[in-house]
């Protein structure tokens, strides 16, 4: 009988128990993230006998102990979204949880109620730092999983690369510009609008983040040919190739050369090549490979001089040609061809070893005019050879010479430059390159930033017969503090910055735990793994499960379901308090037995 006083105990124990698992539940209602638990409640065996009969029909005499409630269970449904408005308010839809360390130990959570602290770490309410990976520029994740850091701020980046994209397009159904009474192309101008086809302009930026405006004037010269020019803040610039051996040549412009389906084909570049004041020659190799020279300082060039031959220099320029086609670009714009074996200009004549070819000259000693520095001043292969000094073209003519013994003199070019210094210089033929990211800009800003080299690609620009069409881009930009961040359903975290950049930052990370079970509460809606031995599986947002931005996911916990169970342990133990004051009347009986 005394028995029963423990049963009733056990009871009395186990409910009271299963009382503060829902008064817990009801009391975290509103605890952002917030899991129930569940009672797990076990019987107590006090003993059992099993006994047989005769036929050996088992008969068992089992007597209960009570009730102990052995353990509790984490519900971990989905609780209901809160809209917040606030961008790093974060709920998970899913499976999984939030990441967080506080430098030394991992926790994990469902509450998402993050802020940036001074430094533009992405805490918690505790300040623990969220777990993710870092994204470049073009939003792929780098590195390993490390504490999400948000830049306050941005710093000035000068601008290295331009690119013109899809869908931009050079109208093919605009006029050629051509003078109609000389039958000329028009000469650009960038003040006179009738002087080229169109304009674009893109705003490029200096190492202190100061603003440059940079312009693209192209000029329809003919059939699917274009010529574009560059002004830089309203002045005329020029571009710098670079060659495989690391070589600067400066150029003058770039010729867009486009197939019959309105595809960039091939970019031509005109201009003069000066040599240093030591007349270090230059070497051009017409098989298409790029130039080469010992050491020379290329000069700054004044686009608006004129270039005289004179009679007191020449050069010397050494040939051996297996065919006699020798085709240069000329300052119509025409394409060129070239031979396939290499020359190189020095100082002295020219030895063509071919029997059926030769040069040139009007006669009359009259001095060679180049009048425009960006023009070729070689024209193709003609019938007859004459020389335009109005146009600074030369024209080969077929003639039979001795292959061995034929020598032909070339004239030297003297240029000065914008400062009255005397260059040096030879014909440079036009070249065809590489679509992509081949031209550079060399740019010296005069604010005391340091010297741009931009690199350019034209590869995605068309032709097409329709309208003008232009989407720029550029890699640099001004100084910028952030103004938001967004959050994105796959979990990258994107910066909006008062220069009007928007760039990705970072991803978040998320722990996926085959078994809830294996977590055990931190408080303050954290978890830890129940043994060292539970590791999850780490994955990014948007894989097992998407982020929601400006959202909270609220506790789960269903106050109808708690109150009823509160009836029910309530009821629970009043039971088993009857059960022990029953039991003590019981005694009480039988030691009555004895009056």
């Amino acid at each position: 009988m005394i028995g029963s006083f423990y049963v009733g105990y056990t009871g009395l124990t186990a409910n009271n128990k299963y009382l503060n698992i829902i008064s817990d539940n009801i009391a975290n209602v509103n605890t952002v993230g917030f899991k129930a638990e569940l009672p797990v409640f076990e019987d107590i065996l006090q003993s059992a006998i099993t006994s047989f009969t005769k036929n050996g029909t088992p008969i068992n005499f089992e007597m209960g102990g009570g009730e102990v409630l052995a353990s509790t269970i984490k519900n971990f449904s989905q609780g209901i979204f809160m809209q917040t408005g606030n961008s790093t308010d974060l709920a998970i839809d899913g499976k999984g949880l939030f990441i967080l360390t506080d430098g030394e130990t991992t926790f994990y959570s469902r509450n998402g109620e993050f802020r940036l602290d001074p430094e533009g770490n992405l805490i918690n309410p505790q300040g623990l730092r969220v777990l993710g990976w870092k994204l470049d520029k073009e939003g792929n994740m780098i590195g390993a999983l490390q504490p999400i850091n948000i830049p306050l701020s941005m710093n000035p980046n000068q601008t290295s690369e331009i690119r013109i994209n899809e869908p931009s397009n050079l109208d093919a159904s605009s006029p050629i510009l051509m003078d109609t009474e000389s039958k000329k192309l028009i000469k650009f101008n960038p003040a006179d609008n009738e002087a080229y086809s169109r304009v674009e302009s893109i705003t490029i930026y200096d190492s202190l983040g100061n603003s440059h405006l940079l312009e693209f004037y192209f000029e329809h010269i003919g059939e699917n040919k274009w010529y574009t020019y560059l002004m830089l803040d309203g002045k005329e610039i020029e571009f710098k190739k670079i060659d495989s051996n690391g070589n600067n040549h400066y150029l003058g412009g770039l010729m867009l050369e486009f197939d019959n389906e309105g595809k960039l084909a091939n970019i031509y570049y005109s201009g003069l090549v000066a040599a240093d004041s030591n007349n270090n020659p230059i070497k051009i190799d017409l098989s298409g490979k790029t130039d080469t020279t010992a050491s020379f300082e290329v000069s700054k060039i004044d686009t608006n001089y004129n270039i005289n031959a004179h009679t007191n220099s020449t050069i010397h320029v050494k040939a051996d040609y297996k065919t006699d086609t020798l085709i240069f670009y000329d300052s119509n714009y025409s394409s060129s061809e070239l031979s396939e074996s290499p020359y190189i200009l020095e100082p002295g004549t020219i030895k063509i070893k071919i029997k059926d070819l030769t040069l040139v000259d009007d006669g009359h000693g009259n001095l060679f005019k180049l009048v425009d520095s960006n023009n070729w001043i070689v024209d193709k292969t003609v019938e007859f050879g004459t020389v335009d000094y109005s146009k600074g073209i030369m024209k080969f003519i077929r003639t039979n010479l001795d292959s061995t013994s034929t020598e032909i003199e070339f004239k030297l070019l003297k240029v000065r430059d914008s400062n009255g210094r005397e260059l040096y210089g030879k014909i440079q033929e036009t070249r065809t390159v590489s679509l992509d990211k081949d031209w550079m800009l060399p740019f010296d800003p005069k604010t005391g930033a340091n010297k741009l080299q931009l690199n350019f690609d034209f590869s995605k620009i068309t032709q097409l017969a329709s309208t003008y069409m232009f989407f720029g881009y550029q890699d640099g930009n001004s100084k910028g503090d952030l103004m938001n961040i967004s959050v994105g359903e796959d979990g990258s975290i994107r910066g909006s910055y008062t220069n009007g950049l928007t760039i990705p930052i970072a991803r978040l990370a998320i722990a996926l735990f085959k078994d809830t079970e294996m977590l055990r509460r931190a408080g303050s809606a954290l978890y830890l793994p129940s043994s060292p031995t539970y590791t999850p599986i780490i994955v990014p947002g948007g894989v097992i499960s998407r982020i929601r931005s400006q959202m909270l996911e609220a506790s789960n916990v269903d106050l109808a379901q708690e109150f009823i169970n509160l009836m029910v342990a309530q009821r629970a133990y009043q039971a088993n308090a009857r059960v022990i004051s029953t039991s003590d009347q019981v005694l009480t009986e039988l030691i009555n037995l004895k009056r």
